[in-house]
């Protein structure tokens, strides 16, 4: 039971650092680019947003305890199984102290938005799944607080305290009115 808690902390540590390594982009962006100038904006009902600038604002809100940085592509393939040809764009927030602190902000195509948003969910029962064992209160942050926020042709997943989700979909939602 002990080598079995010790491999999936190792092989936790080795997906996260992978993902740490990586970046905010968008369908012909630079993925090594910053996160400020990593995606296009997205058209909006009201106006066009820019996936990596409106994560970076939610990111700010959360002021989580934990420094929360943005993952590189393969993160997108690792933790949300997205193929990044059925989406216009995306930026993801992690953090590498295993805590709850996640957002992902991606805009899938007209034709992958239910699709892309069922991925989303399945990554909220795989966080939860990763922690229920090894840190039952992270797991229990995740139960109550995380969510999925959609508006327009924006998907977000939001995970943290109770007062953090709070202020990140402030802000998403105040960024698309």
């Amino acid at each position: 039971m002990r080598l079995k808690k010790i491999t999936k902390t190792a092989m936790a540590v080795a997906l996260l650092t992978a993902v740490l390594l990586s970046g905010c982009a968008s369908k012909g962006g630079n993925p090594d680019s910053d996160a400020s100038s990593g995606s296009k904006p997205a058209a909006s009902a009201s106006k066009a947003v820019d996936p990596a600038a409106l994560a970076k604002q939610m990111v700010e809100a959360l002021a989580s305890p934990v420094e929360m940085t943005v993952a590189e592509k393969s993160a997108i393939d690792n933790y949300y199984g997205l193929d990044t040809a059925a989406l216009d764009g995306y930026c993801i927030y992690m953090n590498s102290s295993f805590e709850a602190a996640e957002i992902a902000l991606v805009v899938p195509k007209a034709d992958q938005k239910d699709a892309v948003k069922k991925l989303l969910e399945q990554r909220l029962e795989q966080m939860k799944e990763s922690f229920i064992d090894y840190k039952p209160e992270v797991y229990q942050t995740v139960k109550d607080n995380a969510k999925i926020l959609e508006q327009n042709n924006l998907l977000c997943l939001i995970s943290g305290s109770a007062a953090e989700v709070t202020a990140a979909e402030k802000v998403f939602t105040d960024a698309l009115k």
